[in-house]
């Protein structure tokens, strides 16, 4: 007995000793349903050193089935049980870019890459990311994404997001070059989403550190991805090869009809994150050292203007044609609130 448990603790001193390469970042809210598909297209990698980080973002559950985060984490451990799996509870939901945040510090990898709990990896991802950011010594590795849809989905909307998601600057970037190809759209730039990509360590902690706590449910890909491009030193994207299954379906930016002032409010938090934004933006522009770099800034911030008016329009076009009678006037206060009556009334006209 003493003898095994000296092995033991040799066996896990060695462990602990050896560093995790990857850490996969799960935040997870209200898709208990398919968890499951997901946590084990990440468990089930040919990759010799990862972790998966779930954060539960005081997700409620399916009530008719008892199907919770934790039982459903207890199982894909009992399918892999090698595998290293961490749970971690928010107490209160605090939005997806919170959640990743969570995940982010409680973990050890060297490299960190984020999935979406209702998305999943594709076989050798973590692998084939993981050996060309190692070869290219790069802190930012992008690939290709698979895309389903549901059978009713639009042709046009099909085509839109398949031209957006596939949207990869192939070979290797480095410095400002990146944060150009991602700002400034065109047919050999790359897309802003935060998934199908692995980012260094250093990276991503110089991102956080970088951005304030808030909650926000929409534009969180947009501003992690502002700074994962501002600050990262060499990117290289591999357009080829499909490392991600992403699982498109319709969010709060496409209700109808009668959405609920809850549902109404999400959509336009949106706009914290275009004062994160503007706010960083406008202190770099005091400090440029050169002409040309205030104009690369300036640059950036009409770029991001544009961005933020496209959000309110869509926020005013769902006041106008998806809230109902009842709650029409306690929308508007909310859509005022949060992007001001200026914007509000000239964006009207």
């Amino acid at each position: 007995f003493h003898l095994i448990s000296f092995l033991l603790l040799i066996l896990s001193l060695m462990h602990s000793n050896i560093s995790t390469k990857i850490s996969v970042c799960v935040p997870v809210y209200a898709t208990e349903a398919v968890l499951k598909n997901c946590l084990c297209s990440i468990a089930g990698q040919n990759f010799d050193s990862f972790e998966i980080i779930i954060v539960d973002d005081c997700s409620p559950g399916v009530q008719n089935s008892k199907l919770s985060v934790n039982s459903i984490v207890k199982e894909v451990q009992k399918e892999f049980p090698s595998v290293c799996i961490k749970t971690v509870q928010h107490k209160k939901n605090r939005s997806l870019l919170e959640a990743r945040r969570t995940g982010f510090l409680n973990s050890c990898g060297d490299f960190i890459t984020f999935v979406d709990s209702d998305d999943e990896l594709l076989p050798n991802a973590l692998s084939f990311m993981y050996e060309n950011a190692i070869k290219n010594q790069a802190d930012f590795v992008h690939c290709n994404s698979q895309i389903t849809f549901t059978d009713d989905e639009k042709d046009f909307i099909r085509q839109e997001i398949t031209d957006k998601v596939q949207q990869v600057k192939d070979g290797i970037l480095e410095n400002s070059d990146i944060m150009s190809s991602f700002m400034f759209k065109s047919e050999k730039s790359h897309n802003g989403f935060v998934w199908a990509k692995l980012y260094s360590r250093d990276l991503v902690n110089q991102v956080f550190n970088e951005i304030p706590m808030m909650y926000c449910t929409l534009g969180e890909d947009l501003c992690l991805s502002f700074f994962f491009n501002l600050f990262a030193k060499k990117y290289i994207g591999l357009s080829q090869t499909k490392v991600y299954k992403y699982n498109y379906a319709t969010g709060i930016t496409s209700y109808h009809k009668n959405i609920s002032i809850k549902q109404f409010e999400h959509s336009c938090s949106v706009s914290t994150v275009f004062t994160v934004l503007f706010s960083y933006v406008n202190d770099l522009l005091q400090t440029c050292q050169s002409k040309d770099e205030e104009q690369t800034i300036l640059m950036y911030k009409k770029v991001l203007q544009e961005k933020c008016k496209t959000f309110a329009k869509n926020n005013i076009e769902m006041l106008e044609n998806s809230v109902s009678n009842e709650n029409y006037q306690e929308c508007k206060a909310i859509l005022i609130e949060y992007w001001g009556e200026n914007l509000y009334r000239s964006l009207q006209k």
